[in-house]
């Protein structure tokens, strides 16, 4: 039982990280307009009760390296809202 336990955890970790490199890649790379996979990746992680932190962090990282902006205060607060009504709904 341990085991399955540790190997889920393992997974769990595994999976956040893929999520901080598709932040990344996603965020820095060009993409059509009205698509924002980094939205769906707050949405998702939301419903799978999978640490916030890590994708703050992540945009955080980004936003620092596209460059700051007076208008960042609103993204990050759409990102928590959207991360709120996502744990509600679920």
């Amino acid at each position: 039982m341990k085991q399955n336990m540790k190997d889920f955890f393992l997974r769990c970790r595994i999976f956040e990280i893929f999520l901080i490199l598709l932040v990344f890649i996603f965020r820095l790379t060009p993409h059509l307009a009205n698509f924002s996979p980094v939205l769906a990746v707050w949405a998702y992680q939301g419903n799978k009760k999978i640490n916030p932190w890590f994708l703050a962090i992540a945009l955080f990282i980004t936003d620092i390296i596209l460059g700051l902006s007076p208008i960042l205060l609103w993204v990050w607060f759409s990102y928590g809202l959207i991360w709120l009504i996502s744990r509600r709904l679920s």
